[in-house]
């Protein structure tokens, strides 16, 4: 998949350092009731908050899932990360992620049954 001329240059500027100071600024956040927005990650790690800072977070907060097993959480209906107090809330950020994956795998199922009909 091609990306943009300027989200490949925001990936290129992720660090393993990036990667340890977002880490930092979550890992203190325990349980959903004190999530640590991004805008707070922001303005630590680089006093500004930009749609740039916001895009380098949500990166680091993917390489600390699949590359390390990192258990951040984040729920759609409240703003921030945090790491889980306990199981339950574990449990409820996976249900929400295999939620997701639900829905998209049945939108790939229809578009697929429409991609084999559809008159192009």
């Amino acid at each position: 998949m091609s990306t943009h001329p300027v989200y490949d240059r925001i990936l290129e500027s992720i660090t393993d350092d990036t990667v340890r100071d977002v880490y930092c600024q979550i890992r203190d956040s325990h349980g959903k009731d004190h999530a640590i927005s991004k805008e707070s990650v922001s303005l630590v790690i680089w006093q500004k908050y930009t749609p740039s800072t916001d895009r380098v977070i949500r990166e680091c907060v993917e390489i600390l899932h699949e590359t390390y097993g990192v258990p951040i959480c984040s729920n759609s209906g409240r703003a921030g990360y945090y790491m889980p107090a306990n199981r339950a809330e574990l449990d409820e950020y996976l249900a929400e992620m295999r939620s997701r994956r639900n829905k998209i795998d049945t939108t790939l199922r229809k578009l697929e049954t429409s991609a084999r009909t559809w008159d192009y």
